[in-house]
């Protein structure tokens, strides 16, 4: 059980956001709040929640662009008789 502050990365729609965690006692639930002290908004439903440990340093890499389907060619009407 972690107990206490600190700060977190929240990753949501294809964006980190930088906010500070705090969970003041083992009965409290944790809350999250963005740098001008709002609530972070998190989505209805389920909620991931992944901790690394501190000091090892993690880099947060943009996604790849999608390369073209292969099976997205397109096909030719066939040849009338």
């Amino acid at each position: 059980t972690t107990i206490g502050t600190g700060t977190a990365t929240v990753l949501r729609d294809g964006q980190s956001f930088n906010v500070t965690w705090n969970r003041p006692t083992a009965d409290s639930g944790t809350t999250f709040t963005m740098a001008d002290g709002s609530p972070m908004p998190f989505k209805p439903g389920q909620q991931w929640v992944v901790l690394l440990n501190s000091k090892t340093p993690a880099t947060l890499l943009p996604l790849p662009t999608p390369a073209p389907s292969s099976t997205s060619k397109t096909t030719k009407a066939p040849a009338a008789i």
